[in-house]
């Protein structure tokens, strides 16, 4: 064991370590996207207050000690701002992480505006109008279709889940 290395330092290491992921470029465009809408004065950075916001509308329900532990881990000088590449460290520890059936029924709430169990077409063209996406009908109509092998025109929970956990989005 190397000097002043002990298990309890390793371990909190582990732990506190950036997760190895390669973004594609599309990744990296979304992410930059989300940044951008609370980057108001093109400065290159955003309070830290917003990251939780901006988690969440990457389908992502951190706690409030996830995002304390987080944001310790990229803004070190206590500034209360972040840049675009502390931002991708936090998704890298998002994406990182697999989704529990509780994190993406939440997620499915999110889109399931109609209260009828499933997401339907109106239910997805408000989600995209509300997160700035340009999604045509016929791209809508495409993903609803692309998640139901049923052929009803809507996407139930289960499908919604199964979908989710197999990374089919």
């Amino acid at each position: 064991m190397a000097s002043g290395s002990t298990p309890a330092s390793s371990e909190s290491q582990r732990k506190n370590a950036v997760p190895q992921i390669k973004l594609t470029e599309e990744q990296r465009q979304q992410l930059m996207e989300a940044f951008n809408v609370f980057d108001k004065e093109a400065a290159g950075k955003i309070d830290v207050w917003a990251i939780k916001v901006v988690i969440q509308a990457l389908g992502y329900e951190p706690s409030k000690e996830e995002i304390k532990r987080i944001l310790a881990t990229v803004d070190k000088d206590d500034t209360g701002r972040i840049d675009f590449e502390g931002f991708v460290t936090i998704m890298a520890f998002k994406m990182a992480e697999p989704d529990s059936d509780e994190e993406i029924t939440k997620s499915f709430r999110l889109f399931e505006d109609s209260r009828t169990g499933v997401i339907v077409f109106d239910d997805l063209k408000r989600a995209a109008e509300e997160l700035g996406e340009n999604l045509t009908d016929e791209e809508i109509k495409e993903m609803i279709h692309g998640a139901d092998p049923n052929k009803l025109g809507a996407v139930t929970k289960r499908q919604y889940l199964l979908m989710m956990k197999n990374g089919d989005v």
